[in-house]
């Protein structure tokens, strides 16, 4: 049952979400293939670099702390940095892919 309403408020968030970001969806329109091919490549590529980071990176300098309290703290430290890191990143990449289309602020 958790399961169930979870993954409809994930459809209602990503609902919601489209709705909001109209215009962007106009933008992607207008891209040609090979540009809408990179802005899918730069995505994947961010989420598994993201997520390879705040996973490993956690694990090794968390591992080093017995106290929870700062396994915590380090944790959230390498969440922060990492999402600043690679989305300064991927938002100069698309743009350079897009010309500037994307990404919308």
């Amino acid at each position: 049952m958790n399961d169930f309403v979870l993954i409809t408020l994930l459809v209602l968030l990503m609902a919601r979400t489209f709705i909001k970001n109209r215009d962007t969806l106009r933008a992607y329109k207008k891209l040609s293939k090979t540009q809408l091919l990179g802005v899918v490549i730069t995505f994947i590529f961010t989420v598994v670099i993201a997520t390879t980071l705040i996973f490993y990176g956690k694990n090794w300098i968390a591992g080093k702390f017995s106290n929870i309290f700062l396994e915590s703290f380090i944790f959230v430290v390498i969440f922060f940095f990492v999402f600043y890191f690679i989305g300064t990143i991927s938002d100069k990449v698309m743009n350079k892919i897009t010309k500037g289309a994307l990404p919308k602020n």
